[in-house]
């Protein structure tokens, strides 16, 4: 009886045994199988996008970084080559095609020294490689899983582009401008002998440019060239007659109280009837006094009055150890100065009332309120800017350039020598060294402008660009914006090896070199010219924080094209002069790191594309054969 209950007891076991070696096998096999799926499938993706990657709404999977490339390289060549028209088709005209067309940029690019100033500029390189790093960082198991779930549930990066908007409004209201009609509010007339009268308010039409600009925004992040028609639009009065016509019989009376005086120190200004008439407005049948109608009168007052606030410069003095031991006051502080057009305006509404409800007994000046700001810093509390280490210096060198290009450069250093930052302001270049006139001690000098060199104010001071934009590298601040050139130039290559990558363009308005001081004191600029080198040394207080960029590489070298001749009688036959060098084309990266005291990293590659440009050169023509005619 045991050996009974024994062999089913045995036979029970080899039966829970077979099952478990069974299941095992079964798992092992599976397991065998789908890492034999997997690896198969990683050397199927191993150079290609991974499924359920997505770029600018265009599925990637399967597909190769360079197919990838050259799909949004074809539309961002389609977009560039056709451009992007907007149109407008006048109602009122027989002929069905546009009234007007103009392509996106609508004004050929502007550029100095080579650079261009752009209406748009596309980067989808980024997001292909951000794209394509997806799935492939991490340990194994982090990427499995997010292999995974990119395919259950797809990712989409948006490509990046930058859109000059204030620019290309501005080019859309100079082109279609004339077509529109503004409307006009009702208003009371004074003519010349100083009778007045109502005038009638006008409806008119106009362009929305807002949303104009928006869709073309939505259409480039798209990468879609699709032509744009536009609209006008009602444009309606905000004043009436009937909200006019309640105050006309108190303006005569107030118009009969001229002329008046504004007075400030001992100047004094003195406005007749038209004047004072001018100034008025009526909002829902209120009579007031405009701040911008009486700006415009005080022009010459602004002229004399109006000045901003001068913060002191200051010089660095520092000990046998380099750090900061004193601030030595370079240059004084000024007082600012301004003219309050809203409470001068107050103040003229006050004086019309009291000297008409006065009958007229007192017809005194009216003392212009003028707003005073005090500099920030003085000598008593300098300590308060946190100057005490040397952040970073930029250096680039300017060997070999012309005079003008020379003075522009000095000019250029010496309004940068001693500027402050304050902590989480944005510092813009163009700002600092605007206006670009003769009357701010620039001179004339060879610039780009289209496809012709010409003279041009302000020309060479990219290379205070290039310098400033070394100098917030080494430093270690919050970059916000930078261009390099459209094409190489020697005056800016990098002097640890030579090559370009390193530079920064500005022109006016745009493009410019910004940056963010994102340290907790202020930054003091102390930028030298030493011959025909260049220094700018940030100073402030260092957090802790580690700044380097590695040295520029290059790739992808494009001949420039062949040389463009221009026959002329200017010069004697043969005889060749160039007005542009040819450039080969390239492009270059550095990596910008920054190691900040807490442990966290910062890192960006900045990568810059220069076009190969053409030479062009003039040349003599050969004198044409004289006809001589016979007796």
């Amino acid at each position: 009886m045991k050996e009974k209950i024994s062999q089913k007891s045995w036979s029970k076991k080899k039966k829970i045994i077979f099952s478990v070696i069974l299941i095992l096998g079964l798992f092992l096999f599976l397991l065998t199988i789908s890492l034999a799926g997997y690896f198969y499938f990683l050397n199927k993706y191993e150079n290609r996008f991974y499924p359920g990657v997505i770029v600018n709404n265009i599925d990637l999977s399967g597909l190769t970084y360079m197919e990838a490339f050259n799909i949004f390289d074809a539309k961002t060549t389609k977009l560039k080559t056709n451009g992007l028209s907007i149109s407008y088709l006048d109602p009122k005209s027989d002929n069905q095609e546009p009234t007007v067309q103009v392509v996106l940029p609508i004004q050929p690019p502007q550029t100095v020294d080579g650079a261009e100033q752009e209406i748009y500029k596309i980067d989808f390189a980024t997001a292909l490689t951000q794209a394509f790093a997806i799935g492939r960082a991490g340990s194994s198991l982090e990427q499995a899983k997010i292999q995974y779930w990119t395919f259950r549930r797809q990712k989409n990066i948006d490509i990046a582009y930058q859109f000059n908007q204030v620019a290309e409004t501005e080019n859309l209201k100079e082109v279609f401008g004339k077509y529109e009609t503004p409307a006009v509010n009702a208003n009371i007339a004074i003519d010349d002998r100083g009778e007045i009268s109502l005038v009638a308010e006008i409806s008119g039409l106009k362009f929305n440019y807002d949303d104009i600009v928006k869709q073309i925004s939505q259409q480039l992040a798209r990468l879609d060239n699709t032509g744009i028609e536009i609209f006008l639009e009602t444009d309606y009065p905000k004043l009436t007659v009937a909200e006019v016509q309640e105050s006309l019989a108190l303006v005569e009376e107030y118009l009969n109280l001229a002329p008046l005086t504004l007075v400030w120190e001992d100047k004094s200004w003195e406005f007749d009837r038209a004047a004072l008439g001018s100034w008025m407005s009526f909002s829902s049948g209120e009579f007031n006094i405009d701040p911008q109608k009486l700006s415009t009168s005080l022009v010459e007052a602004k002229e004399v009055i109006n000045t901003e606030v001068k913060e002191a410069r200051w010089q660095v003095e520092t000990n046998e150890q380099g750090d900061v031991q004193n601030l030595n006051e370079r240059q004084a502080a000024e007082d600012g100065r301004e003219i309050n057009m809203k409470k001068t305006a107050q103040a003229v509404h006050n004086w019309l009332l009291n000297t008409y409800l006065s009958a007229y007994s007192e017809k005194k000046p009216i003392a212009l309120v003028v707003d005073i700001t005090k500099p920030k810093f003085s000598p008593e509390n300098v300590a308060e800017l946190g100057i005490k280490n040397l952040l970073g210096t930029g250096y680039s060198n300017m060997a070999g350039s012309p005079v003008n290009r020379q003075h522009n450069i000095a000019r250029g250093v010496e309004l940068l020598n001693g500027l402050l930052v304050a902590p989480q302001e944005q510092f813009c270049l163009n700002k600092a060294l605007k206006p670009y006139t003769i009357e701010n001690g620039y001179l004339s000098e060879l610039v780009i402008a289209g496809n012709e060199t010409k003279p041009e104010v302000g020309g060479g001071l990219c290379q205070v660009g290039t310098t400033s934009f070394r100098a917030a590298l080494s430093s270690g601040v919050n970059i916000t914006e930078r261009q390099n050139h459209s094409y190489q130039v020697s005056y800016y290559s990098d002097p640890r090896n030579g090559k370009p990558g390193t530079d920064a363009t500005i022109y006016d308005p745009w493009p410019d070199f910004c940056f963010i001081n994102d340290t907790s004191a202020y930054i003091l600029m102390q930028t030298r010219l030493e011959g025909t080198a260049l220094y700018f040394d940030y100073w402030g207080t260092n957090d802790g924080r580690k700044a380097s960029y590695t040295e520029p590489v290059t790739y992808n070298w494009v001949a420039p094209p062949p040389t463009k001749e221009i026959p002329t009688p200017d010069l004697a036959p043969s005889q060749k002069r160039c007005t542009e060098s040819a450039h080969a084309g390239i492009t270059a990266s550095f990596v910008y790191h920054i190691d900040y005291a807490d442990g966290t990293t910062y890192e960006k590659e900045y990568v810059s594309v220069y076009k190969p440009w053409q030479a062009v050169c003039q040349v003599g023509e050969e004198p044409k054969p004289e006809n001589k005619k016979k007796n």
